[in-house]
């Protein structure tokens, strides 16, 4: 069968499928081998996610609009961290993409359309908005512009603007993305306490 159908197959199978399927596993972790011990052992993906979860956090307090870029950059790496993390544990290759609905959709999870959103924005903001002025080409500055504007209130009174923004769920805010971190960084224990970690 070709490596295209197995792919399709792979990501059409559920998270719930792929944790059963390593539920009970052993998983080797070479400790001598940094390489392996920090790309192979579960909580150093954990402890990495915390650690850029909790600095996004600090940055996104609720009334500090300077450092959203920074904010943004941060939540979608803690994101992109605990999703590679979980496809790690569920002992399937890690895609080298950056695509936060990709790697979700490769875990096994099917997201709402307003996840899909926040999601969507998350990865405009690390792969190239809250780190470069454009994007590598023309058209992904252009897409990608259109895609965060579209989302964000443009008109009315700041406080208008403000009070649409923090109702909105299609949007990167704090509530948002920490609803989002919380979901993905449950799944991650569930894949943890399946599996068994075994240091050689």
């Amino acid at each position: 069968m070709p490596d295209c159908f197995l792919m399709e197959a792979a990501l059409k199978e559920k998270f719930s499928e792929k944790l059963s399927r390593v539920s009970g596993n052993i998983r080797t972790v070479e400790m001598n081998n940094p390489h392996n011990r920090f790309g192979c052992g579960l909580l150093y993906w954990s402890n990495k996610a915390e650690s850029l979860h909790d600095a996004a956090l600090i940055l996104g307090c609720e009334h500090n609009r300077l450092h959203f870029d920074a904010f943004a950059l941060l939540a979608g790496f803690s994101l992109e961290v605990l999703i590679k993390g979980i496809i790690v544990g569920l002992d399937e290759k890690v895609p080298h993409i950056h695509d936060l609905i990709r790697l979700s959709e490769a875990a096994g999870f099917k997201s709402s359309d307003d996840e899909k959103a926040v999601l969507r924005a998350c990865t405009i903001y690390t792969t190239w908005y809250s780190r470069y002025p454009i994007a590598s080409k023309v058209s992904k500055t252009l897409e990608g512009l259109g895609i965060l504007e579209k989302e964000y209130p443009s008109s009315g009174t700041l406080k208008e603007v403000l009070n649409k923004e923090y109702a909105s769920r299609r949007i990167v805010s704090v509530n948002n993305y920490q609803s989002l971190y919380d979901f993905y960084n449950q799944r991650f224990f569930d894949v943890y306490r399946a599996t068994i970690e075994s240091a050689i």
